[in-house]
């Protein structure tokens, strides 16, 4: 099985059962290792990528809104049943 494979947004939500609440916050809830020391706080990722990983958890990766710098936000989708239930036909 191979470790990572790229998802649409679309599959993201349905993944996440239209949770887009869920998304948003953690797309505005990332930590930058560049920017943490100037801004002490999380900021917010453009999103560029989602994966999928074995475990039908969601990888989104993209970039710092402040500083440019790469970000990735991991969501443990596979820890709900409905969400692992969707994530795994993705898997086959």
């Amino acid at each position: 099985m191979k470790k990572e494979i790229k998802i649409s947004k679309v599959i993201t939500e349905e993944i996440m059962a239209n949770n887009v609440d869920f998304i948003e916050i953690a797309r505005t809830s990332v930590f930058c290792h560049n920017c943490y020391s100037k801004v002490d706080k999380n900021v917010s990722m453009k999103i560029e990528e989602y994966w999928l990983n074995n475990l039908s958890d969601i990888i989104m990766k993209g970039t710092c809104e402040i500083c440019g710098g790469k970000c990735a936000r991991y969501m443990e989708s596979g820890e709900n049943p409905k969400s692992l239930k969707i994530a795994r036909k993705y898997l086959k």
